[in-house]
């Protein structure tokens, strides 16, 4: 369970520095301005985030522990699969497979 609690605490953070728009989708400042999302639309996406936080814990949560230690150092730390392999004293192979086998079994939960 040290590396879910790591992996929620990360993602907990991940979430709280994100800002609420997404520079690349701004609106120019002019008459298009107007379309802008209000605070409204910012509280609405905050919960839809924070849902979506939920699923995938929960999701995270029921996976075996061999799914969930490859799907947590190689997503959530962005440790490369060379060293999630070593990490697990594992086959780079295995390492990828599990991984897969994760996220797949992850989407299907969420």
């Amino acid at each position: 369970m040290p590396c879910l609690h790591m992996a929620m605490n990360h993602c907990l953070k991940w979430v709280a520095s994100t800002p609420c728009g997404n520079l690349s989708l701004a609106v120019p400042i002019g008459r298009e301005a107007e379309a802008v999302p209000g605070d409204r639309n910012a509280i609405e996406d905050a919960v839809a985030n924070r849902q979506e936080l939920d699923r995938a814990t929960r999701a995270i949560a029921v996976l075996p522990t061999t799914l969930k230690e490859s799907l947590v150092l190689r997503t959530i730390e962005g440790i490369s699969q060379v060293e999630t392999a070593l990490i697990l004293d594992i086959s780079e192979k295995a390492a990828e497979t599990r991984l897969y086998r994760a996220r797949q079994r992850a989407a299907s939960l969420s």
